[in-house]
C-alpha cells in the first residue's frame, strides 16, 4: 500500500474526528444556552480552594475546613458549597489534596463513589457511568438511591482535587432538566 494513501487516509480520520467534536462541542453548548434561558436567576459561584465556576437556583451556604488524615501528617483541605431550595439540594464539594493524587483516575473516581454509598446508610448505586468532557477529562455520572431520596450528580479529579457535584430530591419530584443545568454549569479553569 502506498504511503500516499496511508497519509491520505490519517488526514481523513482526523478531520472525521475533528468534525465530530465540533459538532458534539457545539451541540452541548446550544443544550447549555437553552437551558440557561430557562433558568435566568441562578447565581454564579466561584470555588475558592478549588478552580471551578457553577451557578446555584440562589446563593448558597459555603464552609471550608481541613481534614486531617488518620495515622498520618497530611491535612487535606475542603469547601463545600450547599443550597437546600424547593425540596432539591444541590451541593458541590471540592478536596484539595497536598500533592498531586496517584493511580489511574478511575479507579480513584470509582473508590471515590463506593465511599460516598457507603456513607449513606440504606443506600444503593443505581447507575456508574465513565464519561469524559469534550475537552477529555474523565468524570463518573452516577445516581444513587436511598429509600425515596435520589442523588445524581458527577464525581471529576484535577491534580491535586476531587469535585463532586450533587443534586438530591425525592426521586417522584426529580427535575431533570435542573439537574441537566446544574451539572452542565459546572466549569474548571
Amino acid at each position: 500500500m502506498s504511503t500516499k494513501y496511508i497519509y491520505g487516509g490519517i488526514i481523513v480520520g482526523l478531520v472525521i474526528a475533528g468534525v465530530a467534536i465540533f459538532f458534539t462541542t457545539s451541540r452541548e453548548a446550544q443544550e447549555l444556552k437553552s437551558l440557561a434561558a430557562q433558568f435566568p436567576n441562578w447565581v454564579q459561584v466561584s470555588g475558592t480552594l478549588a478552580p471551578f465556576d457553577v451557578r446555584f437556583p440562589k446563593e448558597p451556604k459555603y464552609v471550608s475546613q481541613d481534614l486531617p488524615v488518620p495515622n498520618s501528617n497530611i491535612i487535606l483541605k475542603q469547601e463545600v458549597y450547599s443550597l437546600d431550595d424547593e425540596g432539591s439540594r444541590y451541593t458541590v464539594g471540592a478536596v484539595v489534596y497536598p500533592s498531586d493524587i496517584s493511580g489511574d483516575v478511575g479507579d480513584n473516581l470509582h473508590d471515590a463513589l463506593e465511599g460516598m454509598v457507603k456513607s449513606i446508610p440504606g443506600a444503593v448505586l443505581v447507575k456508574e457511568e465513565r464519561q469524559s468532557t469534550n475537552t477529555g477529562t474523565p468524570y463518573v455520572e452516577f445516581s444513587i438511591k436511598e429509600n425515596e431520596m435520589l442523588y445524581k450528580g458527577r464525581l471529576r479529579m484535577m491534580p491535586r482535587t476531587l469535585l463532586q457535584i450533587i443534586m438530591e430530591s425525592s426521586e417522584k419530584s426529580f427535575n431533570h432538566d435542573v439537574y441537566s443545568y446544574f451539572v452542565a454549569a459546572f466549569t474548571t479553569h
